[in-house]
């Protein structure tokens, strides 16, 4: 069996980021920091939501260096640092399930992407 045919009708494939990146698991602190739009990622099954790749790399489908910014101050409190992987266009873990949103990846998703989506 093929990569394409294991992982078709899964919203990520197996070779791609996982949604969430743990940084110093093992941190002391009581603190946990939670970078929720720290990654511009984008599953290859959702064909990218109709945004071109330029756009994904503006601060509409990310917050730019928040990655980084958490992961010293993870580091510097020795915190465990939780961060988001794909792009805000894609999950949006400010919202709940069912928001408005005014994202335009999620207006201009393609319609076999939209099985993906809990909106």
């Amino acid at each position: 069996m093929s990569a394409n045919e294991r992982d078709a009708g899964k919203p990520v494939a197996a070779d791609e980021p996982a949604p969430v990146t743990v940084h110093n698991a093992n941190g002391r602190s009581l603190f946990l920091i939670v970078a929720d739009h720290a990654g511009n990622s984008m599953p290859r099954a959702l064909h990218r939501l109709g945004v071109p790749e330029t756009e994904s790399k503006r601060h509409i489908a990310w917050d730019i260096g928040v990655a980084g910014l958490c992961r010293v101050v993870a580091d510097a409190l020795d915190a465990t640092l939780v961060q988001q992987n794909y792009s805000r266009l894609v999950i949006d873990c400010n919202r709940t399930p069912g928001s408005e949103t005014v994202d335009p990846g999620k207006q201009r998703a393609h319609a076999d992407t939209r099985k993906y989506r809990l909106e």
